[in-house]
């Protein structure tokens, strides 16, 4: 699965969730981990690229 210009893609590994952006210049990373997981939560999922993450997010 590639990543075209100004696109992105979204995963949920378990209780992680992650969104990859491409720009032109750069790639952007999105993550949200919940401050309680549940440990026996090892599933995982693509998800619609427009899947609102809860809040506080980290972008890198």
């Amino acid at each position: 699965m590639s990543v075209m210009l100004g696109q992105s893609r979204a995963w949920r590994l378990g209780s992680l969730y992650v969104r990859i952006s491409r720009n032109i210049n750069e790639w952007q990373l999105e993550y949200h981990r919940p401050r309680h997981q549940n440990e026996n939560m090892q599933d995982w999922e693509i998800l619609d690229i427009d899947t609102a993450f809860s809040e506080p997010t980290v972008l890198e």
